[in-house]
């Protein structure tokens, strides 16, 4: 998918290696919602899939949820792992990043915390990394 970059994908590999995958039939959910204090609504933005000479990890579906709508809408296919991409805070930038107005974002790998049959109750692990967008 062109909105999911290889450097996103690298980082998010480091993170979900060795860590226990998501039960199946999560693509069916019709909402996903994070359990941070309030709930708050997820938006799927895409599947990273683990496919190309680029790909550490091949054949791992990964879904990647944001806190904004995507204009461009993808269609939810099966997936392992889920992460939530947003932009870095200022304290998760390094002082250069932010004198240079970097464009920083930061994955967090989500754990599930509940489910019924129309909704996802995901949670942050605490398990997270960055990377700089070179896109923006």
């Amino acid at each position: 998918m062109s909105h999911l970059r290889q450097d996103q994908r690298w980082v998010m590999e480091k993170l979900f290696e060795g860590q226990p995958v998501l039960p199946s039939g999560l693509h069916t959910i019709e909402h996903f919602i994070l359990v941070v204090g309030q709930p708050v609504p997820l938006y799927f933005l895409g599947i990273s899939e683990g496919f190309g000479i680029c790909s550490r990890i091949k054949g791992v579906n990964v879904a990647v949820f944001g806190l904004q709508p995507y204009k461009q809408q993808t269609e939810m296919q099966p997936f392992s792992y889920a992460f939530l991409l947003r932009p870095a805070e200022p304290k998760e930038m390094t002082v250069y990043q932010q004198t240079n107005y970097m464009a920083v974002e930061v994955v967090e790998r989500l754990t599930l915390t509940n489910r019924n049959c129309t909704q996802a109750f995901l949670g942050l692990s605490g398990s997270k990394g960055s990377y700089v967008n070179r896109c923006m």
